[in-house]
């Protein structure tokens, strides 16, 4: 995805998510493990854990050591896909350039696999907070990704997403749906982060800031690119927004604008970055400077 920071972190990452789904008593746990992967281990960019992992790394913290939060991450972020795939929600047959889990396994193994991997997320926020009881920033942080999750997070903007189809809505209620059910997500992997690397409370709202203008600028440039952008490199099928009759950014503001708009966000980032001082925030830079000209 970019350079060779993020595919050392993203590499990582992989390689500890390999070691959640292995185990099994029978041979129906085998072939259920088989499913859970092939979504899981299916190429992504692991954006959110890598933002996870690299603040951690920034801000001096133990990255080994919190490697399980940025793993329950990209398990909540999955199963949030696989679901999204399925002819209830977005009905999407492909994910990551591969076949959608649904259109492989069925519906109903599909939706069990996101169950299993949003219930392992869990297993893994209540086994940190177990062996760290005293440690009232970390449980920020495990309160925080299971929060931003949930129904005032990433599931309330799906909601509102589903249940605004086919209708022109408020320009409140486009903020809301872009704010959770994107942006919420990618604050938590950048925030939980700072809680568990104990930064003082006025740093900890500096990267929130920093955080909402780069998940943001993520959803405005993914309404862009369902527009312009190319199915093959995307990896999944484009133009889906519209003929789903989605409220997207571009719908209301046209695609230059919607451009435009993310390059804002993205510089907005960048300048609360530079805020918070005694850190060097290269990675983020170069990232911000991928995301503004990103193809997938």
């Amino acid at each position: 995805m970019m350079n060779k920071a993020y595919t050392e972190a993203q590499m990582k990452i992989n390689e500890y998510l390999q070691s959640y789904f292995i185990h099994y008593e029978n041979k129906y746990e085998k072939k259920f493990n088989e499913i859970i992967n092939y979504s899981l281990m299916n190429g992504g960019k692991r954006l959110r854990p890598v933002l996870f992992y690299k603040t951690v790394e920034i801000l001096k913290g133990d990255v080994e050591k919190n490697l399980d939060l940025a793993c329950s991450i990209e398990m909540i972020h999955t199963y949030s896909l696989i679901h999204d795939d399925l002819p209830a929600m977005d009905d999407d047959d492909y994910r990551r350039g591969k076949l959608s889990s649904h259109k492989v396994y069925g519906e109903a193994m599909a939706i069990l696999s996101g169950d299993a991997l949003l219930n392992k997320a869990y297993e893994i926020l209540f086994n940190k907070i177990f062996e760290h009881s005293d440690d009232h920033d970390l449980i920020k942080a495990c309160r925080l990704i299971a929060d931003f999750a949930g129904n005032h997070g990433m599931i309330g903007g799906q909601v509102v997403d589903i249940e605004t189809e086919y209708s022109d809505i408020s320009n409140d209620d486009l903020h809301y749906i872009i704010e959770n059910k994107t942006a919420k997500l990618i604050i938590a992997s950048i925030v939980s982060a700072g809680h568990v690397c104990h930064m003082s409370d006025e740093y900890i709202e500096l990267l929130k800031k920093a955080a909402y203008h780069i998940g943001y600028s993520f959803q405005l440039i993914d309404d862009y690119l369902d527009v312009v952008g190319d199915s093959k490199i995307i990896g999944k099928s484009t133009g889906k927004d519209n003929a789903l009759g989605k409220n997207t950014y571009v719908k209301y503001n046209g695609i230059e604008k919607t451009k435009k708009d993310a390059y804002e966000h993205l510089e907005n980032a960048k300048n609360y970055l530079f805020l918070i001082k005694g850190y060097e925030w290269k990675f983020f830079i170069d990232l911000i400077e991928y995301l503004k000209n990103r193809e997938k």
